[in-house]
């Protein structure tokens, strides 16, 4: 009668491995702070293509909007005309993240009214109702959920490697 023999070999050193991974894998600050960085370039990328970043161009200001514009650029208190949401670049320079814990990332526009540019709605002007349209200034879609999720792959993957080199 023949015998099979089969001999196991590594197992502490895998074990011991993936001991480290996992206590890694607790605290992904890194893909964390990686993720939102990348996020801050798709709404910069947004202002700049109003809207297309994300799928969802900005409509175009009206005839009305403009003239309050080049008035308050004429009085220095405007740098652009014709582009929607911007006027002195505050909303835009206002976005920022922070990290809470060792599990989540905040992206957030400091502003109170980025809300409604994002939302769309009516906000008093001059003692008269006025429509905002919706304009997207971020948003959470396939796209990004994608690439956080890739973000976060690389990472594992990089933890991996590091710790088969150790």
């Amino acid at each position: 009668m023949a015998t099979i023999s089969i001999k196991i070999t590594g197992d502490k050193e895998t074990a011991d491995m993936l001991k480290s991974i996992s206590e890694e894998i607790k605290n992904p600050l890194v893909p964390l702070d990686t993720s939102s960085k990348k996020y801050m370039n798709y709404i910069s990328s947004n202002f700049e293509d109003e809207g297309k970043t994300f799928g969802k161009a900005w409509a175009p200001l009206r005839p009305a909007t403009i003239a309050i514009k080049q008035a308050l650029k004429d009085a220095g208190q405007a740098i652009e005309v014709e582009k929607p949401l911007v006027r002195t670049g505050l909303m835009r320079r206002s976005f920022g993240y922070e990290i809470k814990g060792n599990n989540e990332s905040n992206i957030y526009n400091a502003t109170d009214y980025a809300l409604i540019h994002q939302e769309g709605g009516n906000v008093l002007f001059k003692g008269r109702s006025r429509r905002i349209p919706k304009r997207t200034l971020a948003e959470v879609d396939d796209r990004r959920i994608q690439v956080v999720a890739m973000t976060f792959e690389a990472w594992v993957y990089g933890l991996i490697r590091k710790h088969k080199a150790e």
